[in-house]
């Protein structure tokens, strides 16, 4: 008896959810309704790199039909002021992509980043359906004149030495790129670390024109290369050109070999800045082998 009375309890308990969760009282709110247009942003990458002297940059939306002329408004989420983006575009009839202009209307200075993000309002998107295309983009703008002019490899010494994986002791498919607005060098993101950059007017005939040297991005000398790897409890490692006994830079060497294409070898050791004092690590060199293009 005492059993049947329970189950009575429980199964009135239950009554009495299943009786709350319909009431007209609740808080539920409905997602908004799919867009009809499946309007989206083409995906061009999150960098766009221009020309110095670029007045405009351009992105482009997608839609899947190409049903009737549309008009979708545009939200900048974040837009600089030296840039003016207009508030909607249009697609004609029969079109599925429009591309939007931005004009560069104020002083834009070279070398420097900009962010820029636009997106579009939900109704005009369908957010419940998996696309290859975005409601939303965001872009990292800068102009800039940097151009591809050699092949590098990077062979770290230090490297193989801590891990003990040869895999990880040659970095090789690295560009050496180069820009005559700042007479500057950079190989982007060697393995992860960040960018180096260096100056230099050595060139591909033998003569040691002169000593490479760290820059930070302006071309400022910064004297070594913070790699980005740590060693221990001794901190950042940073790449310096080697020096001989006297202390003197080791100018580069120009490598000529039978059945290799030549190259510049730029040498140079590990070390860490402890309590203001370089103290240089293991003892070993890294490397900078650089090959000049086809056609150079």
């Amino acid at each position: 008896m005492k059993l049947n009375k329970l189950f009575l309890i429980a199964g009135m308990a239950l009554m009495s959810l299943s009786f709350a969760s319909c009431s007209d009282d609740d808080d539920y709110t409905p997602g908004k309704e799919p867009g009809q247009h499946a309007v989206g942003f083409l995906n061009e990458g999150s960098q766009k790199t221009l020309p110095i002297d670029a007045t405009s940059f351009t992105f482009t939306l997608v839609r899947e039909s190409g049903e009737g002329a549309l008009t979708v408004p545009l939200t900048y989420v974040s837009i600089p002021e030296e840039f003016s983006a207009p508030e909607s575009v249009t697609f004609a009839d029969g079109e599925t992509e429009a591309t939007v202009t931005v004009d560069i209307v104020g002083d834009m200075p070279a070398f420097e980043d900009f962010w820029f993000e636009v997106k579009i309002p939900e109704e005009f998107t369908n957010q419940y359906k998996e696309t290859k295309n975005f409601p939303s983009m965001s872009f990292n703008i800068a102009k800039e004149d940097y151009v591809p002019r050699f092949s590098a490899v990077y062979g770290s010494i230090f490297i193989y030495a801590v891990t003990g994986d040869a895999s990880q002791a040659y970095i090789d498919g690295l560009t050496v790129e180069y820009s005559e607005f700042l007479k500057l060098y950079r190989i982007k993101s060697v393995n992860g670390t960040p960018t180096l950059y260096f100056k230099w007017t050595g060139v591909f005939n033998g003569e040691k024109k002169n000593i490479p040297t760290f820059t930070n991005a302006s071309g400022k000398p910064v004297g070594g290369y913070a790699t980005g790897w740590t060693y221990s409890s001794y901190g950042t490692v940073y790449f310096f050109f080697g020096a001989d006994e006297n202390g003197q830079l080791i100018a580069p060497e120009f490598v000529e070999e039978a059945g290799y294409d030549p190259y510049w070898k730029l040498s140079g050791e590990c070390d860490v800045i402890r309590d203001g004092e370089y103290t240089t690590l293991l003892s070993v060199d890294d490397e900078l082998y650089i090959y000049p293009l086809d056609g150079e």
